[in-house]
C-alpha cells in the first residue's frame, strides 16, 4: 500500500500536476479502495467550542434595585425600579415576576406576581423562592413622592404557581438584603418608610426559622446601620457588604456573622474605587465568593479570606444589579448605568484560575 501511493505522488510530480488537494483526493480514492476507514471521533471528545453560547432575551424593561434568585436551573427576578434615577411612581415599579432557563437560555416566562416593589430581597430555599419587605410608591407619576416600606414575607412555589404568606416582618423594611443558610433566613440592613422619601434607619437584623411553620422573626444586633448593601452567604457564615450610610457616605466596609457562635468579625473592606460598595451584588462560584459594583470589575475573595483579588469585570459598569452564579459563570441581570436602567442578562467574563 505504502508502495502504491508513493508510486503515485512519484507520477504525479513527474507530470507537474500535484497541488496540495490533487494529492489528497488521490491518496483518499487509494485509500478508500484498499478498505481504509478513518477513525471516528471519540464521544468523549472536547465539542464545546462548536456548541452556541447561551442567549437570554431581554427583560421589558431595564430594571434596578430588584429582587433576584437562582432556584432548580432558573433565574427568577421580582418587579424592581425602572425609570429615571431616584423618581419614583406607581408607573415606575416593573408590575412582573419572570424566571429564566440558566441551561437553556430563551425568553424571560411571566409568573404571578404579587405586589410590586423595588428594594426588594429575594432569596431561593430549595426550589422555592422567598421574598421579603420592599418598597411601594402610592403616588402616580410627577407628583411628590408618597413611599411605603412593606412587612410583606412570601414563599413562592413553581410546582404549583402559587405564593404562600410566611409570618410578616416585625416592621415595613426596605432597600435591604436577605440570605438562607441552615434552613434559616437572615436579613440585614434597610430602613422603614411611612410616606414622603425619608426613611427611619433601622439597626438591628432579623432571622426566620423555616422549620417551624409557626416561627416569627427574632432580631439581631447588627454592626451598623446601612441600606443598598449585599447579604450573602459564604462557608458557614453570613457577610454583609458595603452599603450606604446614615451619613450619606458611601461604606467600604464589609462584616461576617457567625450563627453558631452569635459573633460578628470585620472581613476584608470592600475593593476598587470608593463608590463600590453602593448598589454592590456578590455570588458564589466553585465555591468562591465573587463581588462587583460601580467600577464594572469583578473580584475573588483570597483564600485565606483576607483581601480580593481582580478576576473579570462585567459587560459595562453599573450598580444596583444582581449577580447569580450558575456551575462555574457569573450572570449578571439589569442594573443602573451611566446611560439608564438595563434589561440585559449576560455572562460576565471571569478566569477563576486567578
Amino acid at each position: 500500500m505504502q508502495f502504491t501511493v508513493w508510486l503515485l505522488v512519484f507520477l504525479a510530480r513527474a507530470l507537474g500536476v500535484l497541488q496540495m488537494r490533487a494529492l489528497t483526493l488521490l491518496v483518499s480514492i487509494v485509500l478508500g479502495a484498499a478498505g481504509f476507514v478513518e477513525p471516528a471521533l471519540c464521544q468523549d471528545a472536547d465539542l464545546s467550542h462548536n456548541i452556541p453560547p447561551i442567549r437570554f432575551s431581554e427583560l421589558p424593561k431595564g430594571i434596578a434595585s430588584f429582587g433576584a434568585a437562582e432556584a432548580d436551573g432558573y433565574a427568577y427576578v421580582y418587579s424592581g425600579h425602572t425609570g429615571k434615577t431616584h423618581v419614583y411612581s406607581r408607573e415606575s415599579l416593573l408590575p412582573g415576576f419572570f424566571r429564566i432557563s440558566l441551561r437553556n437560555g430563551g425568553d424571560w416566562e411571566p409568573l404571578p406576581i404579587e405586589r410590586p416593589a423595588q428594594g426588594v430581597a429575594l432569596v431561593a430555599n430549595g426550589k422555592k423562592l422567598l421574598r421579603f419587605g420592599g418598597m411601594h410608591a402610592v403616588n402616580e407619576s410627577q407628583k411628590p413622592h408618597d413611599l411605603y416600606s412593606l412587612c410583606d414575607a412570601a414563599e413562592f412555589d413553581p410546582g404549583t404557581s402559587t405564593w404562600r404568606r410566611l409570618a410578616s416582618l416585625p416592621e415595613p423594611r426596605s432597600s435591604h438584603r436577605a440570605a438562607v443558610l441552615n434552613n434559616k433566613v437572615y436579613l440585614f440592613g434597610g430602613w422603614s418608610l411611612n410616606g414622603g422619601e425619608d426613611g427611619s434607619w433601622l439597626d438591628n437584623g432579623l432571622v426566620l426559622d423555616l422549620n417551624d411553620d409557626a416561627a416569627t422573626w427574632s432580631a439581631i444586633p447588627q454592626p451598623a446601620k446601612r441600606r443598598a448593601l449585599e447579604v450573602i452567604t459564604f462557608r458557614d457564615r453570613v457577610w454583609i457588604i458595603g452599603g450606604l450610610t446614615p451619613d450619606g457616605d458611601i461604606s467600604k466596609q464589609i462584616w461576617t456573622y457567625d450563627p453558631a457562635a452569635s459573633q460578628w468579625s470585620d472581613g476584608p473592606d470592600v475593593p476598587g474605587m470608593p463608590a463600590n460598595g453602593n448598589g454592590i451584588a456578590a455570588a458564589v462560584v466553585h465555591e468562591q465568593l465573587l463581588l462587583a459594583g460601580m467600577d464594572g470589575k469583578v473580584y475573588r475573595l483570597s483564600d485565606d479570606q483576607k483581601s480580593w483579588i481582580r478576576i473579570g469585570k462585567l459587560p459595562s459598569s453599573r450598580i444596583h444589579h444582581r449577580l447569580i452564579g450558575y456551575r462555574d459563570q457569573l450572570l449578571v441581570i439589569g442594573g443602573a448605568s451611566r446611560e439608564g436602567h438595563l434589561k440585559t442578562t449576560e455572562f460576565a467574563s471571569i478566569n477563576m484560575a486567578e
